[in-house]
């Protein structure tokens, strides 16, 4: 027999050390790939107990399972749509979108109804994104779109910083320029968990959890946190050959 240990008093732990090693900074938990195959749903209930209320998922089929599941606090998908039937998804189940071009604020603008949205900067991962030359006006001209947040995110944070440190430069511009565009999104993030481990200047408002979770880190390993999760198995044989 086989299994998938995982230790829930150990996530506690990995948690409570996350929280106080980021703090003033709110921790947004991503549950994606069902919470690194965790089980989203119970991780979830588990970050709710202990004060973790903001999730992040990448898949707009892993907020409305969420939804489904029962949850009420802010989901945020962090990937961008261009579907107009996704964009009623997304607001009929109150999800945070991610507005990462003009078009993707048109087609949430079109479908007429409220939709909070977070604004997605590339910054140099070259994945989704507004370039800071590209935020324009337009942007906030949509009457059915209420930033909540701006966001972007680390490619090597894991790395040497000196890149990091110019991906974060170029988040405070785009910052700048949406304010003076007269954007002012609340929730300011960029880090991810080796970020919001290393950077304590760019934890921002809040920072992305997710694989510091489990305890794995391509770091070293300086808050202590806990490996929780082990693949077992009982054993089939013992032959000496």
């Amino acid at each position: 027999m086989k299994y998938l240990e995982i230790k829930k008093d150990d996530l506690i732990f990995n948690i409570q050390k996350l929280k106080e090693h980021i703090a003033p900074a709110k921790i947004i938990a991503v549950l994606k790939g069902n919470a690194y195959g965790l089980d989203m749903v119970k991780m979830g209930h588990v970050l709710l107990e202990n004060g973790v209320d903001l999730f992040a998922v990448s898949e707009l089929s892993e907020a409305v399972a969420l939804r489904h599941a029962g949850f009420e606090n802010e989901i945020i998908l962090l990937t961008p749509t261009n579907n107009v039937d996704e964009a009623k998804v997304i607001a009929d189940n109150k999800i945070t979108a991610t507005v990462a071009s003009i078009n993707n604020a048109k087609l949430l603008n079109s479908i007429g109804l409220p939709v909070d949205a977070h604004i997605k900067i590339d910054t140099g991962f070259s994945r989704y994104g507004f370039y800071t030359e590209e935020l324009t006006e337009e942007l906030g001209s949509f009457e059915n779109i209420t930033y909540t947040g701006v966001f972007s995110h680390f490619s090597n944070s894991f790395g040497a910083e000196a890149y990091s440190k110019k991906q974060f430069g170029e988040f405070e511009k785009a910052v700048e320029k949406l304010s003076q565009l007269g954007i002012n999104p609340q929730l300011k993030h960029i880090c991810n968990s080796c970020g919001a481990i290393r950077f304590d200047y760019a934890r921002l408002d809040a920072v992305r959890i997710g694989s510091a979770f489990l305890g794995r880190l391509p770091i070293p390993n300086t808050l202590g946190l806990k490996r929780l999760v082990s693949l077992k198995c009982s054993v089939g044989e013992i032959r000496n050959l």
